[in-house]
């Protein structure tokens, strides 16, 4: 297993990585910076956009526009001209932001909100749909992490204040949630749960934010292994690569939440030689 530093760009908040299979690239955002990046890991050619609010995470959709969560709801991003259009007629609830997202299977667009204060349960799970926020479920302080078992049925995500991994069934028809259960209490570690990402065998990698490792759980919830970082402040994780071999780790700066200062903060890594693959990320349908 090999860990190296992927490019110079130093993000205050760095989160989201999300891998183009279309495009090889890898888009990425700074949340407290406010941007959203785009970086060819093989020739570090990269492009950003600046963003008007806090910016929780980026994923794409069929034809090619970034769909952006900001502070206030969910956007589109059109590439080329940097237009960004809020989609669901109404903004989130003052005390809510945007906090993670990603696609199931079939192209659904399923984004979480926490409490802006990160302390009482007023965030939740919600499926974008046209001009319409459709909630899924609630009572979430700091939402993180949402992605899907390799054959769609088993959600998972992160109440990053309780230090708990959930799971529910999911119904890859309708796009329901039900039987919800803790997948993982991760109190013992220490650090908060953030961004996550499942492989092809199953296993659930999740970033563990303040403590700067890398867990990866069995399918039945047991750690497998653990990944010691070069940097404390540890975000969000995803499978990229040409192969989807690579694991890309977003980081940022712990010292802006009253920890210690760490080397290395908000610099993107990756890992390779981890005898895991991903799964391609499914693009958001209309």
């Amino acid at each position: 297993m090999r860990i190296s530093r992927v490019s110079d760009i130093v993000c205050i908040g760095g989160e989201s990585p999300y891998w183009s299979t279309s495009e090889n690239v890898l888009y990425f955002v700074d949340g407290r910076g406010r941007r959203v990046w785009r970086l060819d890991p093989a020739t570090d050619e990269r492009r950003s956009w600046d963003m008007p609010a806090f910016t929780a995470m980026v994923t794409q959709s069929e034809n090619g526009d970034l769909l952006i969560g900001l502070a206030d709801g969910v956007y589109r991003l059109k590439r080329d001209s940097g237009e960004l259009t809020r989609l669901g007629s109404q903004p989130l609830r003052t005390d809510t932001q945007c906090a993670d997202g990603k696609v199931d299977r079939q192209g659904r667009f399923i984004v979480m909100t926490s409490d802006r204060k990160m302390q009482q349960p007023l965030g939740g799970i919600f499926r974008v749909a046209g001009d319409a926020l459709t909630p899924l479920d609630d009572g979430y302080r700091l939402a993180n992490g949402p992605c899907w078992s390799p054959d769609g049925t088993t959600f998972y995500c992160s109440d990053s204040r309780l230090r708990q991994i959930l799971a529910y069934r999911y119904d890859p028809t309708s796009g329901a949630l039900s039987e919800k259960r803790v997948f993982a209490d991760t109190s013992h570690f220490g650090g908060i749960t953030d961004g996550a990402t499942v492989d092809r065998d199953g296993r659930l990698w999740v970033a563990m934010c303040v403590i700067g490792k890398i867990l990866c759980f069995t399918a039945a919830g047991s750690v497998e292994r653990v990944i010691e970082m070069p940097t404390a402040g540890v975000s969000s994780v995803m499978f990229g690569g040409p192969l989807l071999d690579k694991l890309y780790v977003t980081s940022m700066d712990v010292s802006l939440f009253g920890h210690p200062p760490s080397p290395n903060a908000g610099h993107l890594f990756v890992i390779e030689d981890l005898d895991a693959t991903g799964l391609a990320e499914t693009p958001a349908k209309p």
